[in-house]
């Protein structure tokens, strides 16, 4: 029986590509399978087309242009391994291909050497509409 749970566990965790997440509440505990789970995090920004990358920098761009921050200094994607990405409640409900995480640098924050913010964007799946879901330090 436990055996099968382990399974269906590590299962999940490669489909959600969440692996830290399991690692911290240590299902399955370290180890080879592990290891292997963490090489399997999906490629969240590399899944989107050009016209999505395009947009959903639109959207971004159109968020810090439009806020008291006083629009965008410097941003890219998030690495892969973010924790971020496995935010349950949040983005932990996207799947790869419909969430990227930009960090950021805001005019703002350049001027007064705050850290970068982080800006998520998600969207239910590919039919509908790209939308910020999350947004802070």
């Amino acid at each position: 029986m436990r055996k099968i749970l382990a399974a269906t566990v590590l299962s999940a965790v490669l489909i959600s590509g969440c692996a830290a997440d399991a690692i911290e509440k240590n299902i399955p505990a370290k180890s080879e399978q592990t290891e292997h789970t963490e090489k399997q995090t999906p490629d969240y920004y590399g899944l989107l087309t050009d016209d999505e990358k395009q947009e959903t920098q639109d959207i971004m761009t159109d968020y810090y242009d439009n806020s008291a921050y006083g629009g965008v200094y410097a941003a890219y994607p998030a690495e892969n391994s973010d924790p971020m990405y496995c935010n349950e409640g949040v983005e932990g409900e996207y799947t790869a291909g419909n969430i990227v995480i930009y960090k950021v640098i805001t005019e703002k924050g350049s001027q007064e050497n705050k850290p970068e913010r982080s800006i998520s964007i998600g969207r239910k799946d590919k039919s509908s509409s790209w939308k910020v879901i999350n947004e802070g330090y």
